[in-house]
């Protein structure tokens, strides 16, 4: 069901649902959240979801030592951009 959530919180959230295959590939896992996010109206399961399966893919194709990023930021327009980088193949 829907309601206003934090993704701030719910980013920090599902990185410990990764930390495990993280630290044993020893990747750095970072986050870039915009300060100025508003609350978000969503299905907080589904975006941990949505989240969940970008970083872990993101994390099993990092190599060892590599880079995994989480970037959300409010755009220009109103909108939201939520982006997973990696330095992964």
């Amino acid at each position: 069901s829907e309601a206003e959530i934090d993704l701030g919180r719910v980013v920090f959230e599902t990185f410990r649902m990764v930390d495990g295959d993280v630290a044993r590939k020893g990747i750095h896992l970072g986050a870039d959240i915009a300060p100025n996010l508003p609350g978000l109206i969503a299905d907080e399961r589904r975006i941990k979801q949505i989240l969940l399966n970008l970083l872990s893919n993101a994390v099993k194709f990092t190599r060892p030592a590599g880079r995994v990023t989480v970037e959300a930021l409010l755009l220009d327009d109103g909108g939201l951009r939520l982006a997973v980088a990696d330095t992964g193949i």
